[in-house]
């Protein structure tokens, strides 16, 4: 029902919102598309008996990569990262509530798009923090996640744009500690074609 609802509200929203924006003439109709995008990130993560995190703003890394089918529509496989700190067993580091995502592409107008997939959702040690000593810090783990993008083109030099996105991406993963949910909020800029 949630989801019934939430979908009715992004319409009544989103079809006068469209009215409104101006007509430009269609991008690049066909093609291969890519972006990468870094930016800050605020990952709430649900905390579990031996293991607590606090929710504040680190770094964020995003990118994406696929086909454009038409001048409105894409299919790429993002990946989201948002880097946060590992309290538990061992010494505390970094580490990234990250996901890989098939998802579709839609562009509203040339310079508004969205984007939407569900995929595999995964806790990684951040690359610049792992210790060679310790064989759980270079541990992954996996589960399920989804991600939901608005991403709007700011500027143009040729093929490649600079953009601007908010991404939310959420999911659950295996920890030793037990099943870990949570869901991440960041604000990213970057470069696209």
């Amino acid at each position: 029902m949630f989801a019934v609802r939430s979908a009715i509200l992004a319409f009544l929203v989103g079809a006068p919102l469209r009215a409104q924006l101006p007509t430009q003439p269609a991008g690049e109709s066909r093609g291969f598309t890519f972006g990468v995008a870094a930016g800050a990130a605020v990952p709430y993560l649900r905390d579990l008996p031996t293991l607590t995190t606090e929710s504040k703003a680190d770094l964020a890394i995003g990118w994406r990569v696929g086909y454009r089918l038409s001048s409105r529509v894409a299919v790429v496989l993002n990946g989201a990262s948002a880097v946060y700190t590992y309290t538990g067993s061992g010494r505390v580091r970094k580490r990234g509530f990250e996901g890989i995502y098939p998802s579709v592409q839609y562009w509203l107008v040339p310079s508004v798009w969205f984007s939407g997939g569900a995929g595999v959702a995964l806790d990684a040690p951040a690359f610049y923090d792992i210790h060679g000593e310790n064989s759980g810090e270079r541990s992954f783990h996996s589960g399920v996640g989804a991600v939901g993008i608005v991403g709007y083109r700011l500027g143009r030099a040729g093929p490649v744009g600079l953009e601007s996105q908010l991404r939310v991406h959420t999911g659950s993963t295996k920890l030793p500690e037990g099943n870990r949910r949570g869901t991440a909020i960041s604000v990213l800029f970057g470069i696209a074609r």
